[in-house]
């Protein structure tokens, strides 16, 4: 099981020598565990809320 992201890994992730990938990554698994975790979602809800939210960006 993956650990969970906390905002002090974040910070560390946005401190030290990572790529933007990496750093991605990490802030769209803590998305996806808020989604599903303390919203309620399911996977797939959870994806699909991602998705848009993404798409919304590139559009602007």
């Amino acid at each position: 099981m993956l650990p969970d992201v906390t905002e002090t890994s974040l910070k560390d992730l946005l401190s030290g020598p990572y790529d933007r990938a990496t750093v991605s990554v990490a802030l769209a698994f803590a998305t996806w565990q808020r989604l599903t975790t303390i919203e309620g979602l399911s996977d797939e809800q959870a994806t699909e809320v991602m998705v848009r939210a993404v798409a919304g960006t590139l559009a602007a």
